[in-house]
């Protein structure tokens, strides 16, 4: 399976990555997030989105007043699907949100080097 993907970014919370090739419904312009037992295939606007969410998400850290906040998952964090929203901890808000910042750099980088002929 891993001869499959093209890595694109992870940390200890997840990674990202896109499909080489069309498998089913796969999509090559979109990229796969994976963590905690979840994926979301995503456009580079619905990360960006999402990215968003968290750094909105991040303002309502403070309401979780518990002698384990850190680790309480009392953050409700919305995705791109007006359906879904996860309830996540202060860490894993932490991670999502550099996964994303991650997922989105290494794209923008590896853009350039294309458009420069470096890649």
């Amino acid at each position: 399976m891993m001869n499959d993907i093209i890595p694109i970014y992870h940390n200890k919370y997840g990674i990202s990555f896109r499909w080489k090739r069309t498998i089913g419904y796969k999509d090559p312009d979109k990229i796969q997030l994976v963590f905690r037992e979840m994926g979301f295939y995503l456009s580079v606007n619905q990360l960006k989105s999402f990215l968003h969410f968290t750094q909105q998400s991040r303002k309502h850290k403070d309401y979780c007043n518990c002698d384990v906040k850190e680790q309480a998952r009392c953050i409700l964090l919305k995705t791109p699907s007006s359906h879904i929203e996860l309830a996540v901890s202060s860490r894993e808000l932490d991670q999502i949100e550099d996964l994303l910042q991650g997922t989105l750099f290494q794209l923008s980088l590896n853009n350039l080097l294309v458009e420069k002929g470096l890649l």
